[in-house]
């Protein structure tokens, strides 16, 4: 509300969202939006973001018919997010090398290898269960879009 970034917040749903659409260029029309969730208002700042992100595909609400828009997102659904908004294909992305802690069998495995393998984080970020600052979902995403125009 006070304009700032605060780039140790802990980053929610909806903000993420934003951050990837804006990221990807969508043109998002700001004016008011129906919403098919339940907590969800059109006159939220985020609403616009949430249809157009539930329309790509890149989201999806909960089974109660909420989005939980002001809900932190751990790392491993951040990065999830992140990469299948960008696009990129991890059905045969093979899990090699983890670092300790990390489980090599988690469904999560395939996308922090590929976070890992492509300096999208560094290792000693790996932390499946924590969720990312605002500055650190801002830097993979930075580092995203220079490795997709670097292809």
């Amino acid at each position: 509300d006070d304009g700032s970034f605060n780039p140790q917040g802990a980053i929610n749903r909806a903000e993420s969202l934003k951050v990837l659409l804006e990221a990807l260029g969508e043109d998002i029309d700001t004016s008011e939006c129906a919403s098919d969730f339940s907590d969800v208002l059109p006159n939220a700042w985020y609403s616009c973001y949430v249809n157009l992100g539930k329309e790509l595909g890149i989201v999806q609400g909960y089974g109660d018919g909420t989005f939980r828009p002001g809900s932190t997102v751990n790392q491993v659904e951040l990065l999830k997010i992140a990469f299948e908004s960008f696009g990129i294909d991890l059905s045969e992305y093979s899990v090699t090398d983890l670092p300790e802690g990390a489980d090599e069998n988690a469904w999560y495995a395939v996308y922090l290898q590929y976070a890992l393998d492509n300096d999208l984080i560094d290792e000693d970020m790996v932390n499946a269960a924590m969720g990312m600052t605002r500055e650190e979902f801002s830097e993979v995403v930075y580092r995203l879009i220079q490795q997709q125009e670097s292809l």
